[in-house]
């Protein structure tokens, strides 16, 4: 029987790779102008600068993608709630907010670093209000799953108004660029922006695996972690805040681009199981394929009408919550 599962997971994990190289190379061919594969080597200049610009696109689109995954993935297994992601708890929200504000103030044209950093500030800000909240309201001084979520979206909602508000105060010459920005969008990707997001991402995986047995146990009880030994505080502050930042990093430099922190966590666990240090590698990649293929649809199903990304990702996220909604159904 364990040989079949294990056999049955290679088979997966080898089509999952398989699937994922043929929708990066599809990220490549198609677009507002589409290429055949013999182009991609063509010598023409026209060419050439499509394929670099393409393939930093389908790059950019893949370290988000692990960024949100993974992000969501720390978020759900902290909070122990299965509805956590960036977006729902306000993250993304507070991490569009910092950002705006530094773009709105003109700080981030003479520091462009500051964007970056306004972000992970606000995002930062956000979870630590939820979590704050979740303590004040549990009497027994432990997160709340039940709360979590709700406070989240409250959270969410709040800084949502304060950065329509922003918007509401840009020239109507800048609003239509902020919009897309607000709806997710891939075209501010570049090598420098790609490598700082893939290292960041690299050492949030690489964390999650070390200190995979203590988030495995966070995630199951509190209680039972505090009783084997585990600082609790330091180990959930410090995966928060590592989560944070990845979130804000792909909120700064791509706009919100909800519900990929919910989905993809959810399909691995679902295949591959719910230990986090094995499936966390699997979530990163699973979840740079599927925004890939994401900025893919967004720029196929109109003709040369290109659609935020965030619009895919919310299609699929709406998508999902049925599901989600009837397997509890089903359970109950």
């Amino acid at each position: 029987m364990k040989k079949a599962l294990l056999k049955n997971k290679k088979i997966i994990n080898f089509s999952l790779i398989c699937c994922g190289i043929i929708v990066m190379i599809c990220g490549v061919l198609f677009g507002d102008t589409s290429l055949s594969f013999a182009e991609i080597f063509d010598d023409s200049t026209i060419n050439q600068l499509i394929v670099k610009l393409r393939v930093e696109r389908v790059c950019f689109a893949f370290v988000i993608g692990m960024a949100l995954s993974v992000a969501g993935l720390i978020y759900q297994a902290i909070l122990r709630n299965q509805l956590a992601e960036p977006a729902i708890l306000g993250v993304s929200s507070g991490a569009g907010l910092g950002a705006c504000i530094m773009i709105f103030t003109g700080i981030s044209l003479k520091y462009p670093i500051t964007l970056s950093l306004g972000a992970f500030a606000g995002g930062t800000v956000a979870i630590t209000i939820v979590l704050i909240l979740c303590t004040i309201l549990n009497a027994r001084k432990l997160f709340s799953i039940n709360l979590a979520i709700l406070i989240g979206v409250i959270v969410s909602n709040l800084f949502s108004s304060l950065l329509m508000t922003i918007i509401a105060l840009v020239p109507a010459g800048e609003l239509n660029s902020v919009s897309w920005w607000l709806l997710g969008n891939l075209d501010g990707g570049n090598c420098d922006v790609i490598l700082i997001l893939l290292l960041v991402t690299f050492f949030a995986v690489l964390a999650s695996c070390l200190w995979g047995r203590e988030l495995n146990l966070l995630s199951i009880d509190q209680k039972l972690s505090y009783n084997v030994g585990l600082n609790n505080m330091a180990i959930t502050v410090s995966f928060l805040l590592v989560a944070s930042l990845l979130a804000s990093l792909a909120v700064a430099n791509s706009g919100i681009i909800g519900f990929v922190g919910l989905i993809v966590p959810h399909i691995v666990k679902i295949i591959w199981g719910q230990n986090l240090q094995k499936v966390v590698w699997i979530v990163a990649f699973f979840g740079g394929f599927f925004l890939v293929f994401c900025d893919l649809l967004s720029r196929i199903i109109i003709e040369n009408r290109p659609l935020p990304i965030g619009i895919i990702t919310a299609f699929f996220g709406g998508i999902f919550f049925i599901y989600l909604l009837f397997k509890e159904r089903e359970v109950v």
